[in-house]
Formats: structure tokens, sequence, C-alpha cells
């Protein structure tokens, strides 16, 4: 059985890949820090990405828990500010969400794709890095 994590699963484009994985008959994990529904096949964690230890943490049981092939990173925020306005908090917690627990999350399942000889990674982004006011860190994140 096929086995997918998905970050951002719980709303949105997330909900969407996780619904088209489910029809697919793969094992879902999605990783949220909104509420998310369990069913058969579909496990929802709570989990701040933009807090790098907790989801180190919850990458490390996941990796022991299921052999996990597909890796489907949709989470996402905006912090909005323009640029004299950034607030460097702002722009470290997009760091890590949009790309420290994509590199954190990766590394865990990395050693199931080996040894299934394939992996799938899917990075979701956004038009906004051609430029929109406000997303300064979002942009560049």
């Amino acid at each position: 059985m096929s086995a997918a994590i998905v970050t951002g699963g719980s709303a949105g484009i997330g909900r969407a890949v996780v619904e088209a994985l489910l029809q697919r008959d793969y094992e879902v994990i999605s990783l949220d820090i909104q509420p998310g529904e369990t069913q058969k096949k579909l496990e929802h964690v709570t989990v701040d990405l933009s807090d790098t230890a907790a989801t180190a943490d919850v990458a490390k049981k996941l990796a022991k828990a299921h052999p996990v092939t597909t890796l489907i990173h949709c989470a996402g925020t905006i912090r909005p500010a323009l640029l004299p306005d950034v607030k460097l908090e702002d722009l470290e917690a997009l760091v890590n969400l949009h790309l420290s627990s994509a590199v954190v999350l990766l590394q865990s399942v990395l050693p199931a794709m080996k040894a299934a000889g394939f992996g799938r990674v899917v990075l979701v982004s956004s038009r906004a890095v051609l430029g929109l006011p406000t997303r300064t860190s979002y942009a560049a994140t």
C-alpha cells in the first residue's frame, strides 16, 4: 500500500490533494495546524509546521510508523507586510513553514523512498513569487 504525507491537508488545495490520493487508494497522513478528520486510510496530525522541532518530532514518528513514498507540501500562509514593515520573526516563521518543514519531512521519508526504489515529492508554490504588494516574506519563501 502506498503512503503519502500531505501538508495543509485540512483545507483548500491540500484537502483536494488528500481526496485525490484517497480515491487512488493511498494511505494518507495529513499534517496541518488546523483540526482535521481521521477516517479509514486518512490520519490527521495537528502540528505547527513553522515549529521546526515539532515538525521533526512528528516526522520521526511518522517515518517509523509508515512507509511513506509520496510527500506533497501544500501548507502555506501569508504574513502580509511591505518590505519596510517586515518583522524578522514573521519571515523566520514562513521560512520554517514553507522551506524548513519540507526539508525535515523529506529527510525523514527518504529512507522509505530509497527502500521502495522510488518516491514522489511535490512542493506546491504560488504565483505570488511574481510579486504582489505586502507579500514580501511570502514571495521570498
